[in-house]
């Protein structure tokens, strides 16, 4: 029997107190020894529930932990995934440029060509000599 059941019953604390009146030194032992039986199993159940408490703590550590480790995994995967795309991105590019550049070249060789025909058409036609070199701008 519990002591929250017997402060629920008002009559039943009435015959204890009455019984203790009368008998005050009989009284003592079987409570003392009802609070005693309370306060072990009072110890018993705070242990218990720490433990169970610990036990939990450890648990939300390790789940906590996993949740970080996952996330900053998934994050560090997504990482790699977007420089992978920014790189073939960029290396795209950069063909793509040094097809441009190449392109440039030709056009510029061709035109230096151009050049140097017409100047040597000029020359021809208006007499002069022909004592000046011909420079093409890729030879620098």
């Amino acid at each position: 029997m519990s002591r929250q059941f017997l402060y629920s019953r008002p009559d039943l604390m009435d015959g204890l107190r009455r019984h203790q009146e009368r008998h005050p030194a009989a009284g003592d032992r079987p409570l003392h020894a009802a609070r005693a039986a309370d306060l072990v199993n009072a110890q018993n159940t705070i242990k218990r529930l720490k433990g169970e408490a610990r036990e939990l703590n450890r648990k939300l550590d390790a789940g906590l932990a996993a949740q970080l480790e996952l996330r900053d995994e998934k994050r560090l995967r997504e990482l790699y995934e977007h420089r992978g795309h920014e790189i073939e991105r960029l290396l795209a590019q950069n063909a793509d440029l040094l097809r441009t550049v190449s392109q440039l070249r030709e056009q510029v060789r061709s035109l230096e060509d151009d050049l140097a025909i017409e100047r040597t058409a000029i020359r021809e036609l208006t007499g002069k000599p022909a004592n000046v070199t011909s420079i093409r701008f890729s030879d620098r």
